[in-house]
C-alpha cells in the first residue's frame, strides 16, 4: 500500500514538516537534490565527459535543480545550468540562496538569452515546474518543454514531469517525457492517473526527511494504492471449514447470446475462493456452463417471470448476489436487475445490469439510492458516462473526483474501471495501477465482476467485521496483478479473459 497525494496533501506534507515539526526547509531542499543526483548517477550512468543540463525556473524545484547542478559539479561532472528568465528576474528565497551559492561556486549559471543549444547534452535534468502547476503550459514555457523532448536526450524529471498536474495526472498543452521521475516522500496521484502516468518513466520515491505519515495530519483521506500486503486481508481459511463456510455467490449472468461471461465470471468467483457458485443463466448456456465449470450450480429461465422468480428463490441461500455480465438489455434483463435491487444482500452490478439502470434515468439511481444492503457498481468509462450522463473526455479529466462524488451522491461503492480503477465509497478512496493493455479485451470485466462475488459471498458468510471498500480494493487488485502475470507469460497481444482466470493462482496462492 502507497499514498498518492494530490498537489495541496504535498504542500500541506511540505510545509508541516518545516513549520510544527522545525525541519529546515534547506535541509530537505538538500536531501531532495541529494537524491536527485543519485539517482541520476545510478540510473543514467554518466562519464566524466557525458554533457548534463539542468532547466531551471524561479521556484522551488528549480531550486532543486540549481542544487542537483552543484552536486554533480562536486562529484566531477559537467552540469551546466539554465535558468528560464532574466538574469535580474527573482525567485523564491530558497532559489535564491542556491544561486548564490552556485556564484559563490563559480558554477555558470546561463538565462534564458544565453540558452545554450539542448541538442549538444546527453542528460537533461527538468526543473521547470513542480507539483503546483494547475493550468495548461503556455508560451515560452511550451516552447521550452518541446526543445527538451526534441533533444534527444535522456530526461529526469524532478518530483513530477513539467506540464502534468499532480492531482488529477492531465498534462494540456506540453509536457514533459520523462525516462525517470525523482519525487520525494510520497508519490502524487499524477504519477499514475493518465496521460500524466505516460510522462513520468520510472518513479523513484525518494525518502528526504518529511515528518512520518503516523503524526502528519489529514493523511486518513489520502488516496492510496492497493499492493501485495493488502493481500492479509483475504477471508481467512479454517482446516475445519466446509463448502458452506466460504459463503455461496449467486451470478445472474449470460443472455441467450452472451453465455460465455456468465462463464467467465463464475469460474472466477470459484477460483476467488467462494464455497458454491450458483449461476442464474438462459437455459440455452446450461451445457455451456457445465461444460466449462462442473463445480458450478445451474438455474435457467425461459421466460422474465420464470427468471425473476427463481432469483428471488436462489438469493434466499445466497451470501451476495452479482448481475450484468453478458445479460443483454432486453425485459428479462431489467426484471432481473429490478429483483436483485429488492434482495437485502451485497449486490454488485457490472455491464448490462448498469446499462439497464441508466436506461431509466433517475429511476435507476433512485432504486439503488434506496437499497439498505451494500451495492457496489463496476462501469468502465463509456457505462459511467452513462449513468452520469457526463461525456467519457469529462470524466477522464478527475476520475478519483467523478466516482466519488458519485459514490457519495449514490451511496455505492464505486469501482470505475480505466487504466488506472479508482475504488471509492465517497470518503475512502483507492486507485489500482496493476494491469496492463492485454486486458483490454472481451470478458476482462466479466472476471473482475466474478472475482468481487468470490470476495463478498466469503467476507458476508460470516458475522465479522468487514472494510467492504478494503475489499473492493483487494478484489480489483488481485485482477490486475493476475493480468500481469498474464501478459509475463504469453505478451499484452496474446491475453484473453480466460488467461486471467488461470493466473489467478499466481497471485492468490
Amino acid at each position: 500500500m502507497r499514498a498518492l497525494l494530490t498537489a495541496e496533501e504535498a504542500k500541506r506534507v511540505d510545509a508541516e514538516s518545516i513549520q510544527k515539526f522545525r525541519i529546515p526547509s534547506l535541509v530537505l531542499m538538500e536531501r531532495a537534490a541529494l537524491a536527485v543526483t543519485e539517482a541520476l548517477i545510478r540510473d543514467f550512468r554518466p562519464g566524466i565527459n557525458t554533457r548534463i543540463l539542468c532547466v531551471c525556473t524561479y521556484g522551488n524545484n528549480g531550486a532543486d535543480g540549481l542544487a542537483a547542478a552543484r552536486q554533480l559539479h562536486e562529484r566531477g561532472f559537467k552540469a551546466d545550468v539554465l535558468l528560464f528568465g532574466s538574469r535580474e528576474k527573482k525567485g523564491t528565497e530558497e532559489l535564491e540562496r542556491q544561486r548564490e551559492i552556485l556564484a559563490a561556486l563559480n558554477i555558470p549559471v546561463y538565462y534564458a538569452y544565453e540558452m545554450p543549444v539542448l541538442a549538444g547534452y546527453d542528460i537533461i535534468v527538468d526543473a521547470i515546474f513542480g507539483i503546483g502547476l494547475n493550468r495548461p503550459v503556455k508560451e515560452p514555457y511550451a516552447s521550452l518543454i518541446k526543445a527538451v523532448n526534441n533533444a534527444g536526450a535522456r530526461v529526469l524529471s524532478i518530483d513530477i514531469a513539467s506540464g502534468v498536474m499532480a492531482t488529477t495526472g492531465q498534462a494540456e498543452g506540453a509536457a514533459i517525457r520523462a525516462d525517470e521521475t525523482v519525487t520525494f516522500g510520497y508519490a502524487k496521484r499524477g504519477h499514475f492517473l493518465y496521460p500524466g502516468a505516460s510522462c513520468t518513466g520510472k518513479l523513484i520515491v525518494a525518502p528526504i526527511g518529511f515528518a512520518p505519515e503516523p503524526v502528519l495530519t489529514g493523511t486518513e483521506n489520502w488516496v492510496r494504492c492497493p499492493g501485495e500486503e493488502e493481500l492479509a486481508f483475504l477471508p481467512a481459511r479454517t482446516a475445519d471449514s466446509n463448502k458452506g463456510t466460504y459463503g455461496r455467490a449467486l451470478l445472474a449472468a449470460g443472455s441467450q447470446e452472451f453465455g460465455g461471461a456468465a462463464c467467465l465470471a463464475a469460474s472466477a468467483a470459484y477460483h476467488a475462493g467462494a464455497g458454491l457458485v450458483e449461476v442464474l443463466t438462459h437455459k440455452d448456456n446450461r451445457l455451456a456452463v457445465l461444460n466449462r465449470l462442473p463445480e458450478a450450480i445451474v438455474s435457467t429461465w425461459e421466460s422474465e417471470t420464470q427468471a425473476a422468480q427463481t432469483l428471488a428463490a436462489s438469493a434466499q441461500r445466497a451470501a451476495c448476489i452479482a448481475a450484468g455480465p453478458g445479460l443483454g438489455t432486453g425485459q428479462t434483463a431489467h426484471r432481473l436487475v429490478h429483483e436483485c435491487l429488492c434482495q437485502n444482500l451485497p449486490l454488485i452490478l457490472d455491464a448490462d445490469a448498469l446499462n439497464c439502470l441508466a436506461a431509466e434515468k433517475e429511476a435507476g439511481i433512485g432504486l439503488m439510492k434506496s437499497r439498505q444492503a451494500l451495492t457496489v457498481i463496476t462501469p468502465h468509462m463509456g457505462e459511467m458516462s452513462r449513468l452520469t450522463g457526463l461525456p467519457v473526455a469529462e470524466l477522464k479529466k478527475d476520475s478519483i473526483g467523478a466516482a466519488s462524488e458519485f459514490a457519495g451522491n449514490t451511496g455505492t461503492l464505486v469501482v470505475l474501471k480505466d487504466a488506472r480503477t479508482v475504488i471509492t465509497d465517497g470518503k475512502r478512496t483507492w486507485l489500482s495501477c496493476a494491469g496492463n493493455s492485454g486486458m483490454s479485451v472481451g470478458g476482462s470485466g466479466d472476471v473482475l465482476t466474478g472475482l468481487l462475488a468470490g470476495l463478498f459471498a466469503q467476507a458476508y458468510a460470516h458475522a465479522k467485521g468487514r472494510d467492504d471498500t478494503l475489499l473492493a480494493a483487494l478484489g480489483v487488485y488481485i485482477h490486475g496483478a493476475a493480468g500481469d502475470a498474464a501478459a509475463k507469460s504469453l505478451g499484452e497481444r496474446c491475453m484473453l479473459a480466460e488467461d486471467i482466470v488461470r493466473h489467478l493462482p499466481d497471485v492468490l496462492k
